[in-house]
This record gives structure tokens, C-alpha cells and sequence, in this order.
């Protein structure tokens, strides 16, 4: 990464969400700025992983510069030869992820249903060669069925929307996957659905790593049913950006109802 890009990749974190860029000149200039300064892939994890021309480098600060205790918590709880899924694999951060941990006696089974990120996704797959990495272009819900995706200019913001602009796939997890060790998601606000159709998999001793946004679960489902139904499977939360801290459900969602914010949430049978 050159000097230019470094300093301007930190001034548009600066800026990040004080609505600037809805300005249309400065739109306009950061668009062209970014058209120069966003390499076609990245390395990490020591694969290459292709980036979205399109997408601003303030997306990419802030997930190449996430909190690495995330993946320090998730190193203890996969291990080399498990199956891994990966729901909302986008560009395949994750994905590469698991793949460095399972290495290639183990399995990654990656779900991405916006058009856009599955062709990086495949580019990537492709590159490193993978033969244990299996993709799919589907959205994971409680039905086998047609959906629809709202599409955003913001890495890994589409969703399932029923006023959607693009008609997907839409699978039941149960419906493809027997058995597994650890599932990641990450689908904006479309969790609960998830869940029902994975049930056979939530009986399972499965290690499970969800985003919990409150504001997003409430466009689909009662955001308590979150606790609810892993509850019943018999897990047990821990919030993984404040120190790995037990959850007590009522606290925990008038704190982010109220702050409007996200976290991850790993969930651990008892």
C-alpha cells in the first residue's frame, strides 16, 4: 500500500459517518480517488483475497483493521480438520480465514447471495486454489424458496428485503449441511430466519459466532427470539468485543437498542 493511499485511507476514517460523502462533489472526488488508489486484491492469512473496485477504502480500514482478540477467540474454538460455514461470506474475509485454521484436512462452506461479492468470492477461491473451500451463491433462511436482496453501495450491507432489486436463491442450512463444528453469520439482521432452518444443526455440539444488531434483527423478527431459540438448543452467550463478557439477555438488548450499535455474539453450548 503506497503513502498517498495510507494517508487517505486515515482521512476517510476521520470522516467515517459524519455524512460527508453524501455530498455530491465530494462523492464525486472520492470516487475518482478511489478508482486509483484500491488494489485489485489484498493478502491476508497469506492467500489473496480480490476487492471491489467500487467500494470505498474506508469499508476495507475497517474490516482488515478489526479487532484481532475476535480471531484470537475464534483460534480456540476451530481447529484444524473441522467443518466450518461461513453465512455472509461477502468477499471472503472469513472464509480465508477458516480456511487458515482448518487447513486442508478440514472443510469451509461459504454462503454469499449478492451477485456482486460472489464473483470476487469465486475470483478468490479460484486463485488459492482451494480444494476443501466449497461457495455458494444463496442466501440461508427457514425456506428453500426465491427472495429478495436490496443490493448497497457498502461492503457487506445488502439485504433481505422484500422490497428488494434482485431475486435470489434462498436455502435452509439442514437442506445441505449434516453436521458441522463452528457457523458464522453475518446477514444483516436475517439471523432468526436462519436459525429455523437449521434446527437439526442447533441440536448439534456446534460453536456458533453471530452479528447481533437489534435495529436490523427487528425488520424480520422480535430481536428477543435471538436468546430465545439458541436458549432452547441450550447455548450459552458471550459478547465478543467486550472481552468475551456473559450476556444477560434483557441488559444486553436495551444496551444495544439503545446505543444502535452491533457486536458479534459467540455462542457456546452449555
Amino acid at each position: 500500500m503506497g503513502l498517498f493511499t495510507e494517508k487517505y485511507r486515515k482521512f476517510t476514517r476521520y470522516f467515517y459517518g459524519t455524512g460527508a460523502s453524501k455530498i455530491p462533489l465530494v462523492k464525486k472526488v472520492h470516487s475518482s480517488i478511489l478508482s486509483r488508489t484500491v488494489p485489485e486484491f489484498i493478502t491476508i492469512y497469506g492467500y489473496k483475497m480480490f476487492l471491489d473496485q467500487s467500494d470505498d477504502t474506508t469499508s476495507y480500514s475497517v474490516m482488515l483493521d478489526s479487532d484481532t482478540n475476535e480471531k484470537k477467540i475464534l483460534s480456540k474454538y476451530i481447529s484444524e480438520g473441522d467443518v466450518v460455514v461461513d453465512v455472509g461470506a461477502c468477499l471472503g474475509y472469513y472464509t480465508l480465514f477458516f480456511r487458515s485454521l482448518v487447513g486442508k484436512t478440514g472443510k469451509v462452506i461459504a454462503f454469499e447471495p449478492d451477485p456482486r461479492y460472489f464473483t470476487l468470492l469465486q475470483k478468490t477461491i479460484n486463485a488459492n486454489k482451494f480444494e476443501n473451500v466449497e461457495i455458494y451463491q444463496k442466501a440461508v433462511g427457514n425456506k428453500n424458496s426465491k427472495i429478495k436482496l436490496s443490493s448497497s453501495d457498502r461492503i457487506g450491507q445488502s439485504q433481505i428485503s422484500d422490497h428488494g432489486d434482485i431475486d435470489i436463491d434462498c436455502i435452509r442450512l439442514d437442506d445441505y449441511i449434516n453436521s458441522v463444528n463452528f457457523v458464522k453469520l453475518d446477514v444483516e439482521g436475517y439471523e432468526i430466519e436462519v436459525f429455523k432452518g437449521m434446527s437439526n444443526l442447533l441440536h448439534q455440539k456446534i460453536v456458533l459466532m453471530s452479528e447481533f444488531y437489534v435495529e436490523l434483527l427487528a425488520n424480520h423478527s422480535n430481536p428477543a427470539e435471538f436468546f430465545i431459540t439458541l436458549a432452547k438448543n441450550g447455548f450459552s452467550f458471550n459478547d465478543m468485543r467486550n472481552n468475551m463478557q456473559s450476556i444477560d439477555e434483557s441488559n444486553f438488548m436495551l444496551k444495544y437498542n439503545k446505543e444502535s450499535g452491533a457486536t458479534n455474539i459467540l455462542c457456546v453450548k452449555k
